[in-house]
């Protein structure tokens, strides 16, 4: 038998696809160019117990302009945080638009936390033990 449990949003779990992990980035939140309607559509039929924000989340590049902040973009911030309620874990990487958020970078705010580093570039710039120059 199938279980068809409807969530909080009206879709049922039939339709919600599940995956490892969801990798997002550029979403630029504060700009008017900003698709939050079709990301909030996105992050209601994906589940994943990790989702990584890979950079520029937030615009503070166009916000210190200009504030433009709609309700929607509060609705995907809301729409993250009940999905850390939920269980997900939610780690953050700043980019070059959201640099301000850097500060935050190793808080641990429930199951999220703000990393200051991509992990898998650091790897590719570290020199395998024995090899070339001994100093980090």
């Amino acid at each position: 038998m199938l279980d068809t449990q409807i969530d909080d949003t009206g879709r049922n779990d039939a339709e919600t696809k599940r995956y490892r992990a969801l990798f997002i980035s550029d979403i630029h939140l504060g700009t008017k160019a900003c698709q939050a309607e079709a990301f909030l559509d996105f992050l209601r039929c994906h589940e994943a117990p990790k989702i990584y924000l890979v950079g520029d989340i937030v615009d503070f590049w166009r916000i210190r302009r200009g504030i433009y902040w709609p309700q929607a973009h509060n609705d995907v911030l809301q729409k993250l945080l009940r999905k850390v309620r939920k269980g997900s874990e939610l780690i953050f990487i700043p980019g070059n638009h959201d640099e301000a958020m850097r500060e935050y970078c190793g808080s641990n705010f429930g199951r999220s936390e703000g990393r200051a580093d991509r992990p898998g570039l650091r790897r590719a710039r570290e020199r395998p033990s024995g090899h070339g120059d001994p100093s980090p």
